[in-house]
């Protein structure tokens, strides 16, 4: 978290235009220094309120107001996200908050810059939600800020035990098909077919099977070898 105070103090966040034009500028500002980025993008928000929400209130020339959230979460999917960017290299639409401050026909990113962040891809084997400070799995003040939510009321929780040590002491791990599923929207407890559940029946960790049987579906059976990075890095935010 930075501590930041407003380039415009009097700044109405109801008003979607004054927040598209003042504010956007100013988070993607502060993004920019605090990451290193050459580029940083800003091109959509919310306005979240009990209140506002309870009243039906609408932001002027924008949406309804929303509800708060009470934890850290993201708005994209590794599928979703990709196709917001091929989005924004599109001129907005009727409903995009962009169109405020975005001429007819212009879009908010170019196509080459989608193209190469899209075409960079993420790097192999490593974890692509990344969690620091408090949030980090054994930060010891996790338990405070991360939400538990209640049993299934059978008396079962979804949840597994935490390995021995872990910080927030508490059950918070999620089963690797559920955490693939969140992630990479791949779905390994139903039949893609008929939709019925999935029972594993094996599980192989040989190195030597795994290959063989991935060469028979005519798969890769290693892993892509690391490129080079690029030149100037280019982040849409």
């Amino acid at each position: 978290m930075l501590h930041r105070p407003l380039l415009h103090p009097d700044l109405q966040f109801f008003e979607n235009r004054q927040v598209v034009q003042e504010y956007y500028p100013e988070c993607a500002e502060i993004v920019r220094r605090a990451t290193n980025a050459s580029q940083v993008f800003a091109f959509d928000h919310n306005v979240r309120s009990v209140v506002g929400k309870a009243g039906g209130k609408r932001i002027a020339n924008g949406q309804l107001v929303q509800a708060p959230i009470h934890f850290v979460h993201g708005d994209y999917t590794l599928v979703s996200a990709q196709q917001r960017l091929r989005d924004l290299a599109r001129p907005p639409g009727v409903n995009d908050t962009l169109r405020f401050v975005l001429d007819e026909g212009e879009s908010r990113l170019t196509t080459d810059i989608v193209s190469r962040a899209l075409d960079e891809g993420p790097r192999p084997r490593l974890h692509l939600i990344r969690f620091h400070g408090v949030l980090a799995p054994n930060a010891k003040l996790r338990a405070l800020v991360v939400p538990h939510g209640p049993e299934q009321a059978t008396g079962k929780s979804e949840l597994t035990a935490t390995e021995p040590g872990c910080a927030h002491g508490r059950p918070a791990r999620i089963s690797w098909a559920r955490l693939l599923k969140r992630v990479f929207e791949i779905d390994l407890e139903h039949c893609p077919n008929c939709g019925g559940e999935l029972k594993i029946i094996a599980a192989i960790l040989e190195a030597p099977v795994i290959e063989r049987i991935l060469r028979h579906l005519g798969l890769e059976a290693r892993a892509p070898p690391r490129v080079p990075a690029r030149g100037d890095f280019e982040q849409a935010a």
